[in-house]
């Protein structure tokens, strides 16, 4: 069964297309934070990966939208079996063995995303949410126009910090509100050089597969 009271899930909130799962990729880097992908989840827990080889998968991710030409993300489908938009009842059905172990440990933090401009992800009480703003410069880049401006029901979450998705164009404020977003979720990443060099990848490919 799932426990839906697990302190070790965290949700990233924010509209379909503008680069919230780059959020994801970085938290990744933390020996104790796993990737959206079931096999990459499993093989961390199996082998206690380094920040070194954590980062190495998440840098993975933008050198293969580059030799591909085209958008390409990790996904949490695989590792739970369901999406944001799918009720308790018939997550408790569609679930993988996978997550559900997740919900029942406490080493690893594990995440999944959110589109809804609400929280999609009520029925876990304890969950930690990341609310992006100001992403509204990755839309324009990639020739996005939202049918509703997006503006999130923060009253639907009880625990939730935010992310300024413009603090990626300076190194100096992205840190910062890396290490915001670390310090809230309960993880550590060492080594600045990797952070860094995912917000440079995230740059050069953003438009990657829109135009």
């Amino acid at each position: 069964m799932i426990n839906y009271n697990t302190k070790n899930f965290v949700v990233v909130n924010f509209p379909a297309n503008s680069g919230g799962k780059l959020l994801a990729n970085v938290l990744a880097i933390g020996k104790n934070f796993l990737h959206q992908h079931d096999n990459f989840a499993k093989l961390k827990i199996e082998n206690q990966w380094s920040e070194k080889k954590s980062f190495e998968i998440s840098r993975s991710v933008y050198e293969h939208k580059i030799k591909i030409s085209a958008h390409f993300e990790l996904d949490t489908y695989k590792l739970a079996g369901f999406n944001y938009d799918i009720n308790n009842l018939d997550q408790e059905y569609l679930a993988t063995e996978l997550w559900k172990k997740l919900t029942h440990q406490d080493q690893y933090y594990f995440v999944a995303i959110n589109h809804n401009p609400y929280n999609s992800w009520q029925h876990y009480p304890l969950a930690k949410h990341i609310i992006t703003e100001n992403f509204e410069f990755v839309l324009s880049k990639r020739d996005i126009i939202l049918e509703k401006k997006w503006h999130f029901d923060f009253a639907s979450c009880k625990n939730f910090t935010k992310f300024n998705m413009e603090s990626i164009h300076k190194k100096e404020s992205f840190q910062k509100e890396i290490d915001k977003i670390c310090e809230y979720v309960g993880i550590t990443i060492k080594n600045k050089k990797y952070i860094n060099f995912i917000r440079e990848s995230f740059l050069k490919t953003v438009m990657l597969g829109y135009k």
